[in-house]
């Protein structure tokens, strides 16, 4: 689970535990407002994503600041690309600020960050980008001069084994921005994830415990199990145990492999999708914009402007595939753990302030990674087959 709260850190107060029968709980007006806060400010944000490309391109000042750059750089292009882009993203940064204050002003209760914990947060979130601007935007750029018409292939080519080792270094990456990771020290929990391990066929699994999530990171040698640090503390041990065999099923089942390999088809997509819309928009517009080819540094704005518009418009596709694994996840740690109450409990004691177990349409389409809280409480309820001598849908995984 990628998102288990505590509920101690907010004040909340627990659904009560009914055993068997566990209901969902109803909205709070808190929740409501703050999902009501979190659609607009998705929609406003998106529309930022896509109106400061759009008027750039539309005032000609596309052209303007690419040729500054160009000169700036002395001709190299490719320092005035990542000139031009470090400056659009600070641009985008600065204008997604009153969005983000709101978030931290409307957020229910009390904000977990200080002020300047805040803004120590928003600058922290450049860091990355800003990396990947300087190590890796000048390559779409050097593949379009070299193969104008199959670029993008060429680039979803290179971009699979760059993401495959970004996701194998992940785990490093997470030990460091969270303080480090230690190993499992509770015997009875590490002897217990072995054993459900085991019965799916991974003698073996690596277990370490720190930040504020339970996941599975890593690909290949660096696939690893991560409990929050403060698990033992928020979950039962029946809770813990269904949580750690929904967590099973990413780590046996593959998963990461899977993201991988979207992240591949997504590049290859994208990608394609701003080359064939790229070179319309440039017969059609380019005298106007100032600049003729997609390898111009100047087109920058028009690139992220068709990637921006392929990653808004396939979305809800991508999550409805992330609540499917999700789902699935919820039913393999169900089928191995056999925690049905527990798992209900669990989902119920996260509605409060800040989440609603059923969010609404706009929410789900949006931003909803996983099944409502609602749908996996009445899953957890209803999905017994064991009780019944219905054959187990992971039978052959798990023994």
């Amino acid at each position: 689970m990628r998102f288990v709260l505590c509920a101690a850190c907010f004040g909340w107060i627990a659904w009560p535990a009914l055993a068997g029968d566990v209901g969902v709980p109803p909205p709070s007006p808190a929740a409501q407002a703050w999902t009501q806060t979190l659609n607009w400010t998705w929609v406003a944000e998106r529309a930022l994503y896509l109106l400061l490309p759009l008027g750039l391109l539309l005032s000609g000042w596309s052209a303007r600041l690419g040729a500054t750059f160009e000169r700036c750089a002395g001709g190299r292009r490719y320092v005035a690309l990542i000139l031009f882009a470090s400056t659009l993203l600070l641009i985008s940064a600065v204008l997604r600020l009153p969005l983000n204050a709101v978030r931290h002003l409307a957020y229910p209760g009390k904000f977990p960050d200080s002020l300047g914990q805040w803004w120590a947060g928003q600058a922290e979130a450049l860091v990355l980008p800003l990396a990947c601007i300087a190590l890796l935007l000048w390559i779409p750029y050097w593949l379009m001069r070299r193969s104008p018409r199959r670029w993008w292939l060429w680039l979803a080519i290179v971009a699979a084994p760059l993401s495959f080792a970004a996701l194998v270094l992940q785990p490093a990456w997470m030990a460091f921005s969270t303080n480090g990771y230690e190993p499992l020290k509770d015997e009875a929990l590490s002897a217990e994830i072995r054993g459900m391990a085991g019965q799916c066929g991974v003698p073996d699994i690596h277990v370490v415990v720190g930040g504020g999530d339970t996941t599975v990171v890593g690909l290949g040698p660096t696939n690893r199990v991560i409990l929050a640090s403060d698990l033992l503390k928020t979950e039962t041990p029946a809770q813990i145990r269904f949580t750690v065999a929904h967590e099973l099923k990413h780590y046996v089942m593959g998963d990461n492999w899977k993201a991988w390999a979207i992240i591949v088809l997504f590049v290859l997509s994208a990608f394609c999708f701003a080359h064939m819309a790229g070179r319309f928009a440039i017969a059609r517009w380019g005298v106007w914009m100032g600049f003729s080819r997609l390898d111009d540094v100047r087109s920058l704005p028009l690139l992220i402007l068709c990637v921006t518009l392929f990653w808004i418009a396939i979305t809800p596709v991508f999550l409805t595939y992330d609540r499917h694994i999700e789902r699935e996840a919820d039913r393999f740690g169900l089928e191995l753990s056999r925690e049905n109450d527990a798992a209900a409990q669990l989902f119920a004691s996260w509605v409060g302030p800040t989440e609603l177990a059923e969010p609404g349409w706009f929410a789900r389409t949006t931003r909803g990674s996983h099944p409502s809280t609602a749908e996996r409480i009445r899953m957890a309820q209803s999905y017994r087959p064991w009780a019944t001598g219905e054959s187990l849908q992971y039978a052959t995984i798990c023994r």
